[in-house]
């Protein structure tokens, strides 16, 4: 037997290449059993959340589901002119049902969002065509019983023959020309039924004749829209669906994004002021005391945020500790005390201290690894400290920098609870916006469309980040 035709064989005489895939195929299943729970938990806490957050910025069910009728028959409206009779009928057929089955304030609302009055448009319509409904109903009920009486009176036979011959006029003549006349009436009432339901609907509101009303419906009827993001940035469809800008007075989150953007900005600046002198000093102090300045920098990591945010309040109030040592030294006078609390600069002030620690850490990792001989060989060589700082020393902390900045930057974005506390009304950023929409006004889409949105802007930053110092340069540690 030639070498090429024999196998090499394990002690089980199974040959040695499917033992080796088998252990092989073994190696990875216990792998994929190692990193499951990891695998799960980033599935449940972050993918699905996300997902749902992206579908829930775009989906609008409510009046595809609530409304088919209505949406059904809109499809063969081309946006010119008014809908024909059956989008009318469909209406008038529909919102009675809706406010019987309490349904309608979920499709009110979400119109509501869309163009403000539809709400009250879509309850009064519908209370006044379910008390029509009602008043049809009874009347046609109560004409059906006088109907039904008349034709049995008509079908009665008199006993007396004498009296027959009498009043023979008056007892065939009468309950014949009662059921007539309930004949015709209820056959007057069909015909009310059978006239223009367009007539009937745009005389309890004339919103129901202005074409931009039935757009909002049919454009909504779709089931998905991006009318949440045009919110997110004060726009809108007009009524041929074109993309236009909001009235000036509802135009508020533009103004809340760049908000957000500048004291992210300034909170990361304030960071890195703050936080390399105190860098250089724990890379280049003693060890001893520079393990006592690390503590210092952690203690805020130890202490509750809900009790560093109130202790800014009672430190930045009118009548707290900041302002009382300014009237103290004489910088303020009594009557004239700072405003720090509840306004943009209670914000930045309590940010930059909660965040402070993300960008001394960083900073320290990358500065406890220069080598300090690199400035005195500079300064040996001619160069002023200023000079080789500036040359020697800061660009080997770029990467610490880089790494602080974007740190400080991303987290102070997205941040909610210390504007919502120390920020008042003129501190508030998108966060408190978006929590404002979840909580109060219950517009979930356009919550989800905001934080979409955040979402982007962070990858986006980052995405610039690495175009511009590389992500492999980023050093935390």
């Amino acid at each position: 037997m030639s070498s090429q035709s024999q196998q090499i064989t394990t002690v089980d005489g199974i040959p040695l290449k499917v033992s080796l895939r088998r252990a092989e195929r073994a190696k990875k299943i216990k792998a994929f059993l190692l990193i499951s729970p990891t695998f799960l938990f980033i599935l449940i806490a972050f993918i699905i959340p996300i997902a749902t957050m992206l579908l829930r910025s775009i989906e609008i069910p409510e009046v595809n589901q609530l409304m088919p009728k209505t949406v059904a028959s809109l499809e063969t409206w081309d946006g010119t002119g008014l809908p024909d009779e059956p989008v009318y009928a469909a209406l008038a057929e529909e919102l009675p049902k809706l406010k019987k089955e309490r349904t309608l304030g979920k499709v009110a609302l979400r119109l509501n969002y869309e163009t403000s009055g539809m709400r009250s448009l879509l309850r009064k319509t519908a209370s006044v065509l379910s008390k029509k409904k009602r008043k049809k109903h009874a009347s046609l009920t109560a004409l059906a019983t006088q109907y039904k009486k008349a034709d049995t009176e008509t079908s009665k036979e008199p006993t007396d023959v004498s009296k027959k011959a009498v009043e023979s006029a008056d007892v065939k003549q009468a309950p014949q020309d009662k059921e007539k006349d309930v004949s015709q009436k209820i056959d007057k009432t069909k015909e009310d039924d059978k006239k223009s339901f367009k007539d009937k609907i745009i005389k309890i509101n004339k919103r129901w004749g202005d074409r931009e009303t039935w757009a909002v419906i049919k454009r909504l009827g779709k089931g998905y829209s991006f009318t949440y993001y045009l919110s997110t940035f004060d726009l809108e469809y007009d009524v041929d669906g074109r993309v236009i800008k909001q009235p000036e007075t509802q135009r508020v989150h533009v103004f809340i994004w760049i908000r957000t953007l500048w004291v992210s900005l300034l909170v990361t600046i304030s960071c890195l002021l703050m936080g390399y002198p105190v860098s250089y000093l724990l890379s280049t102090l003693p060890l001893r005391i520079s393990n006592l300045l690390m503590i210092c920098v952690l203690l805020p990591f130890w202490t509750s945020l809900l009790v560093r945010i109130t202790s800014w309040i009672v430190l930045l109030q009118k009548e707290g500790v900041v302002n009382d040592i300014l009237v103290w030294i004489g910088l303020v006078a009594d009557e004239n005390r700072i405003r720090m609390i509840y306004n943009m600069t209670g914000t930045i002030v309590a940010m930059s201290q909660i965040l402070l620690p993300f960008m001394i850490l960083p900073l320290y990792s990358v500065m406890k690894t220069i080598d300090p001989s690199y400035v005195r060989a500079a300064r040996n060589l001619g160069a002023n400290p200023f000079r080789a700082f500036r040359q020697v020393y800061l660009p080997q902390t770029a990467p610490g920098i880089g790494a602080g900045g974007i740190l400080v930057f991303i987290l102070a974005i997205g941040y909610y609870i210390t504007p919502a506390l120390v920020g008042g009304a003129s501190g508030m950023l998108i966060g408190n916006f978006i929590a404002l929409h979840m909580q109060k006004t219950l517009n979930w889409g356009l919550a989800a469309a905001m934080g979409a949105v955040l979402l982007a802007a962070v990858l986006a930053i980052y995405w610039l980040y690495n175009r511009l110092v590389g992500i492999e340069n980023m050093k935390l540690g």
